[in-house]
């Protein structure tokens, strides 16, 4: 029946024939400017739970984008009765961002924030930095991404200096739950899910060298259990970044109380290949006890760079500032090369992240050959062109130049 009445809804609002029924409220940005706290720019006031009813459900879809632009709760009455907001409407897609604020959802057992479950939806939710996405206690799952018959998916993204603040479940059906490394968990000590967790889709991790913002769960709180549930679709996905090497660990789950199954595939965005560790006697079944799942680099896949180009020489006064084009593929950094003979017996006299390098205590008026490579986790490119400068006493380099790439 409620998917039936959302239905209707949703053609009365297209045609403009009725409001909503008390208790539901659609973001249609009819101000343009995607404000989800403006009142106006829903067609029944903002979401929010209150103490006579379940509250008033909020929706976002029809290819609109809220934008929280203040900090938001839509609990009411002390917390008891609060509201569901829905990103991603019947056949239709919603965004969500966070901006800089915090949004606190529920405290209720039946509330949650539910992105791309309604058949044909497509939600996607984005938590930037300084956003706050705070949910409830509820011990129904209080994050649901896409649903389980595939026929709706959805998307939610914990952007750099963005926070999660869950302490219900997370059900992740059809979808992807994305954490960069410099994204974080809540400031409590309890922003931690305490309810059955499923994975049957993409937990995904973006990582700096060995920094990384693992899934936590909270094991300590009594009468529920943090229990972690990995079906045969379920998909680890490691997009690593920064300086990393072969045999390198990150923990991406930490402190479930129970397991049951393991991750359907592990997937490096670059072809890497990796090893995974369940701290479980025997994966794949029930444990007790506070435990971790750890991934290790085995093999970096992927290419290897393609060469630096336009290396250039600008001769100073016992120095040389080469100068090159960035390479668009992911580098760890860049490595000089030297030589007083062209073509060969080039010897490595720097590393450097920047496409720029001052190479210094050269001998004045002998001529020096330059050439660069870049270098990821793979492995080093070819050369780049040769470029060449013979250092004179008196010479100022231009320092303009040296500052564009400092």
């Amino acid at each position: 029946m409620k998917r039936k009445g959302f239905t209707l809804i949703a053609f009365f609002i297209v045609a403009g024939a009725a409001s909503p029924a008390l208790g539901q409220t659609y973001f249609t940005d009819a101000l343009g400017d995607h404000n989800f706290n403006n009142p106006a720019n829903w067609t029944n006031g903002l979401p929010l739970g209150n103490d006579e009813m379940r509250g008033n459900v909020g929706y976002i879809g029809n290819g609109t984008t809220a934008t929280l632009t203040a900090n938001r709760s839509t609990s009411g009455g002390g917390g008891a009765n609060n509201t569901d907001i829905y990103v991603g409407t019947t056949g239709t897609a919603g965004t969500f961002n966070t901006g800089a604020f915090t949004m606190y959802y529920g405290a209720s057992t039946q509330q949650g924030f539910h992105v791309g479950v309604w058949p044909g939806s497509v939600g996607v939710v984005n938590v930037n930095a300084g956003g706050f996405l705070d949910t409830g206690f509820g011990a129904n799952p209080d994050l649901r991404i896409g649903r389980s018959d595939k026929a709706g998916t959805g998307t939610v993204t914990f952007l750099d200096g963005g926070r999660f603040g869950l302490r219900g479940g997370v059900h992740i059906y059809n979808g992807t739950l994305w954490f960069y490394a410099g994204s974080r968990w809540g400031p409590s000590g309890d922003d931690k899910p305490r309810w059955p967790c499923i994975i049957q889709d993409t937990l995904k991790f973006s990582t700096n060298g060995t920094t990384i913002n693992t899934f936590r769960l909270d094991p300590t709180h009594t009468g529920s259990v943090a229990s972690l549930t990995l079906t045969t679709s379920s998909k680890l996905v490691m997009d690593l970044g920064g300086t990393f090497n072969v045999g390198d660990s990150w923990m991406v789950v930490q402190d479930y109380e129970a397991l049951t199954g393991t991750f359907g595939s592990v997937i490096g965005t670059r072809g890497e290949t990796f090893t995974v560790n369940y701290t479980a006697d025997v994966p794949g079944t029930a444990v007790s006890g506070p435990n971790d799942i750890v991934v290790t680099l085995v093999s970096a896949g992927g290419t290897t760079p393609t060469a630096p180009t336009n290396l250039t020489a600008q001769p100073g006064d016992g120095q040389v500032l080469l100068t090159w084009n960035p390479v668009p593929d992911v580098v760890n950094g860049y490595r000089v090369y030297q030589s007083q003979t062209s073509g060969s017996a080039y010897t490595q006299v720097s590393t450097t992240t920047l496409p720029s390098a001052r190479i210094t205590g050269l001998t004045n008026g002998t001529k020096y050959y330059f050439v660069v490579t870049a270098f990821n986790a793979v492995g080093e490119s070819p050369r780049s062109n040769e470029a060449s400068a013979t250092p004179q006493a008196g010479v100022s380099l231009d320092v303009r130049r040296w500052d564009t790439y400092r």
